[in-house]
């Protein structure tokens, strides 16, 4: 036998579960990112922006439904996410749009 007392088998064996459980719980979280998606209207022209168009907007389900709920923070894919961000600020570098002649700030959140 491994182990030649009881109460020490039981101590590795709760050991053994309780990181496990950890182990479990830490590949949970760097697994996934809550990415996040706000858009708001703007009052007034910013300096630089992308105009938007319906084909572009169209491309980006969540970027759709975060305009079409101005304001709220849409939780959204890694890769529509990442996609976006490329869009705006690699290509672009800007966080600000033109869609239908209004102006509208895209705020992009990854925790």
């Amino acid at each position: 036998m491994l182990f030649k007392n009881h109460k020490i088998k039981r101590s590795y064996i709760i050991l053994i579960i309780i990181l496990t459980f950890f182990i479990i719980i830490s590949i949970g979280c760097i697994e996934g990112r809550n990415a996040t998606i706000t858009v708001e209207k703007l009052q007034s022209e910013p300096e630089a922006y992308f105009i938007m168009s319906n084909e572009t907007l169209n491309d980006f389900p969540h970027l759709k439904q975060a305009y079409n709920n101005l304001g709220s923070h849409i939780n959204t894919p890694d890769e529509e996410f990442d996609r976006i961000y490329d869009l705006l600020n690699k290509e672009h570098d800007t966080n600000f749009i033109q869609y239908n002649g209004d102006f509208y700030k895209i705020k992009l959140g990854s925790f």
